[in-house]
């Protein structure tokens, strides 16, 4: 990694708003006020509106919105690999807000470009199937403890499973 420089994938930001997109701008404005340029991509669900803008200091790219078709799903994930490759080189890691945002096709790309991906966990979601599908990221990130043991029953090692609670501050006291 050469200068920290994020992507984030996530399947709603703004104007679409609730807890999860709250704290995942909250992250990507963090990082990126921490000197790491960061990017989210996004599908664009309404016509009109803009295809990228700055949230704060961070970057979103809104890539045409997928039909709710299989044929859909595979036409936006073929429109992110597209995307990844023209960006290979403002890049160095990659972020998945949800596993439903990731296909396998996704991963082989990042790791083909040399990109590493982390997910994020969510405690909402059925975290074991969830991550059945990230078997190949780097890395996960958990918000409670009990999520680590389907981390586990879904293949992470443990030295790929972090555990950070929410609201604590792990660049405090560190210089950017």
């Amino acid at each position: 990694m050469n200068q920290g420089r994020v992507v984030i994938f996530t399947r709603r930001f703004w104007p679409l708003w609730g807890d999860a997109e709250s704290a995942l701008a909250e992250l990507a404005v963090g990082l990126a006020d921490a000197s790491m340029p960061t990017t989210i991509v996004t599908p664009c669900w309404q016509r009109g509106w803009p295809v990228e803008f700055a949230f704060e200091n961070v970057r979103v790219v809104r890539l045409p919105r997928p039909a709710a078709s299989a044929w859909g799903q595979w036409s936006y994930a073929r429109r992110l690999k597209k995307w990844l490759r023209a960006q290979r080189l403002q890049i160095d890691i990659a972020l998945s807000h949800s596993a439903d945002e990731i296909t396998g096709s996704i991963v082989t790309t990042l790791r083909r470009l040399g990109i590493p991906l982390i997910l994020l966990g969510h405690r909402h979601h059925n975290q074991t199937q969830q991550l059945a599908k990230h078997e190949r990221a780097d890395a996960i990130v958990v918000a409670f403890n009990d999520e680590i043991a389907p981390a586990q029953q879904a293949g992470y090692l443990p030295k790929q499973i972090h555990c950070i609670a929410p609201g604590v501050d792990v660049l405090q006291g560190q210089e950017p």
